[in-house]
C-alpha cells in the first residue's frame, strides 16, 4: 500500500508540473507582450491571476484564505510569507490585487520562460552580493512608490525541513520602515505537505489554507526597530504553524 500510494503521489506531482507549465508556455506569448511594458503590468498580473485559477481547476488542489483584519486593496503592503512550495507562487496572485511584485532569489531569473517575470515585472536578488541586494531593495521602494505590494519569503529559501521556519532576513522589514507601509505576515499552512519538491518528488490534491494576518504597522518606526518588527513577523508565522503542527515540527530562532 505505501509504494502504491508513493506512486500515485508521484504520478500527481508530475501532472501539476505538467499543467503548471503547459498553462504557462500557451499563455506565454500575452505574458512577454504585457510584460514589455511597464504600464500593461498590472494587466500581466491579471492574467497570472486566470493562470492560477487553472492549476487549482486542474490539479484539484481546493484553496481557502482566512483573513484576520479586512486589508485596504489601494494600499500598499509587505506581505511575508512561510515558503516551501511552488504552490506559494500562483496562490498570492488569486489572493491579491493586481498591483504586486514578488521579490524572490535570482535563481529563478534562470528558469526558462518563468524566468522572464524576474527579469521584467518581479524583483531578482542575489543575497550574496552586496550589490545585488542594493538593487533590488533600491528597485523595491521604486515599485511601492508606483502603487505596488511586494511580497517577500523572507527565509530567502524553500530548501528547509517544513513545516520549520528558518531565521528571516532584514531586507523586507527595512523596506517597510523606509516606506513607512504595513506588514502583512502571511501563514501557508498546507502547501508544505501537499507538494514540497525538495527530498521526495510526491504530491496530493486537497485544500490549500492560507492565513493573512492582521498587519504590523510600521508608521513612526526607525531602523533600530527592524529586530523587533522582523521577530514579531516570525513569532506570528511560527506561533500559527506550532498551534496547527506542534512544536517539535515548528521552530525557529
Amino acid at each position: 500500500m505505501y509504494l502504491l500510494t508513493k506512486m500515485l503521489k508521484r504520478i500527481w506531482a508530475i501532472w501539476f508540473m505538467i499543467i503548471f507549465g503547459s498553462f504557462l508556455i500557451v499563455l506565454f506569448p500575452l505574458f512577454w507582450l504585457l510584460l514589455s511594458n511597464r504600464a500593461f503590468h498590472p494587466m500581466a498580473n491579471k492574467l497570472r491571476r486566470l493562470w492560477a485559477y487553472w492549476i487549482v481547476t486542474f490539479t484539484g488542489v481546493d484553496y481557502k484564505t482566512e483573513i484576520e483584519t479586512v486589508l485596504d486593496k489601494n494600499q500598499q503592503y509587505i506581505f511575508c510569507a512561510n515558503h516551501a512550495s511552488i504552490l506559494d507562487i500562483p496562490y498570492f496572485a488569486i489572493i491579491w490585487n493586481d498591483y504586486f511584485k514578488f521579490m524572490a532569489k535570482i535563481e529563478f531569473s534562470k528558469i526558462i520562460f518563468f524566468g522572464h517575470f524576474f527579469k521584467t515585472i518581479d524583483i531578482p536578488v542575489d543575497r550574496n552580493s552586496k550589490i545585488s541586494s542594493f538593487k533590488a531593495y533600491k528597485k523595491a521602494i521604486e515599485d511601492i512608490q508606483k502603487g505596488y505590494s511586494i511580497i517577500i519569503f523572507p527565509e530567502g529559501t524553500s530548501e528547509r525541513n517544513p513545516p520549520e521556519l528558518i531565521e528571516f532576513k532584514n531586507g523586507p522589514f527595512k523596506i517597510a520602515i523606509d516606506k513607512q507601509i504595513p506588514i502583512v505576515p502571511v501563514t501557508f499552512l498546507d502547501n508544505w505537505h501537499l507538494f514540497h519538491w525538495h527530498g521526495d518528488f510526491t504530491g496530493n490534491p486537497g485544500t490549500s489554507r492560507v492565513i493573512l494576518h492582521t498587519p504590523i504597522e510600521t508608521k513612526g518606526l526607525s531602523e533600530t526597530d527592524v529586530e523587533r518588527i522582523k521577530n514579531e513577523t516570525f513569532n506570528t508565522i511560527n506561533n500559527t504553524l506550532i498551534k496547527e503542527y506542534g512544536s517539535k515540527q515548528a521552530v525557529g530562532r
